[in-house]
């Protein structure tokens, strides 16, 4: 029997409008020399892949990043014709597959690309090189580009087409960022021949650094509406495309002196309404916002009680009146503030990316009508 998608009172509502602004809003601060790389791995950052993609490619949107091959044929699958460049790593004995549905691969080592060469069979794959300028995390070394480049030249790797070099930053989201610039100009003093697609820029670098705004701009938090605003004053135009919703199922009131939740790590210092959600951690609700957090009913920010549990959480509602089981409870609904991912990633001591992507796959998203 299929379940009805709404069966369970917890939903994430997606805009379309807000997901055009935000690319316009983007394309505006890169101008036309960038093209935009759509960054759709880990399920568009909570959002969708799919229909992210999809929206975006209406959009004039051609190129769309993600982490695993998996992910790749996902959207071949959907019908995606654009580039599809997988920016994590891939064993090589699955470069066949990749060429068959068109993924194109990062390479961060000689042993990898003549690996792949071999397991071709015939077939041709696009092929990106990774140059790793400072993050030591995957890629060539600077000294090593020109020897690649001269044996890409003479057909070493003959099956491999050398689509794009990119590089990646490091630091560009830190308000003391002393790396991002000599990164770029380490990366574009390289021997890049004329007409090869050369890309550094994530949405922090593209936002921030004019001289990152090469062929492509490889975009995921600021195209879901989430990128922090001091890198840009344009960014403070950005709106969230998810927002979070729950309902509450239980309206009941407690006594001065009474603990709510797990380990009653919050006793009530009054009598209070606590109204329980039919959500909690397995949905992507972070427990750190345990006794921290606040959710917004009827426009109300209202604290939450007590240890997120994982399907359930609790929330004072003392200050409403006649709150009722059914009533919807908004926990992200904003671009920043107490219920946006910004937010919550303040309370927790981590990043919007972290908040986004922890949502769970059992939570229904639907697209909103306007």
């Amino acid at each position: 029997m299929r379940v009805p998608a709404l069966a369970r009172p917890t939903w994430a509502e997606l805009s379309r409008s807000a997901l055009s602004g935000n690319l316009r809003l983007l394309r505006g601060i890169v101008g036309r020399r960038s093209d935009v790389l759509a960054v759709v791995k880990a399920d568009a950052y909570g959002h969708g892949a799919v229909s992210v993609a999809k929206h975006l490619q209406s959009e004039g949107v051609d190129a769309f990043g993600v982490a695993t091959l998996e992910e790749g044929v996902q959207l071949r699958q959907a019908g995606l014709k654009g580039e599809v460049l997988l920016l994590g790593a891939l064993e090589p004995r699955y470069v066949a597959e990749a060429a068959r549905y068109r993924v194109g691969l990062t390479a961060w080592s000689r042993p990898y690309l003549d690996d792949a060469q071999r397991r071709l069979k015939g077939k041709r794959l696009d092929i990106h090189l990774k140059v790793d300028t400072g993050m030591a995390r995957l890629g060539f070394l600077s000294a090593e580009v020109p020897g690649l480049l001269g044996d890409f030249e003479t057909g070493r790797w003959s099956g491999l087409r050398l689509a794009s070099a990119y590089t990646h930053m490091a630091c560009a989201d830190e308000r003391k960022d002393a790396i991002s610039a000599a990164q770029i100009r380490s990366f574009l003093a390289l021997p890049w021949p004329k007409g090869l697609r050369i890309h550094v820029a994530n949405s922090a670098t593209a936002a921030r650094y004019a001289a990152g705004r090469l062929d492509w701009v490889r975009s995921g938090l600021t195209l879901y509406g989430a990128s922090d605003p001091w890198l840009n004053p344009a960014l403070k135009r950005q709106r969230n495309v998810l927002s979070l919703y729950s309902s509450v199922v239980r309206v009941n009131r407690v006594a001065k002196g009474a603990g709510v939740s797990y380990g009653h790590t919050f006793k009530a210092k009054k009598p209070t309404t606590v109204a329980t959600l039919c959500v909690g951690y397995a949905d992507g609700i972070p427990r750190f916002l345990s006794n921290r957090g606040h959710v917004r009913v009827r426009g109300k920010l209202c604290p939450i009680l007590g240890r997120v549990t994982m399907d359930l959480m609790m929330i004072d509602v003392s200050a409403l009146k006649g709150i009722v089981a059914g009533e919807r409870v908004a926990l992200l609904d904003s671009q920043a503030g107490p219920t946006s991912a910004r937010g919550w990633a303040e309370i927790g001591g981590t990043i919007a990316y972290e908040v986004l992507c922890g949502l769970s796959d059992r939570v229904p998203r639907r697209w909103a009508a306007r």
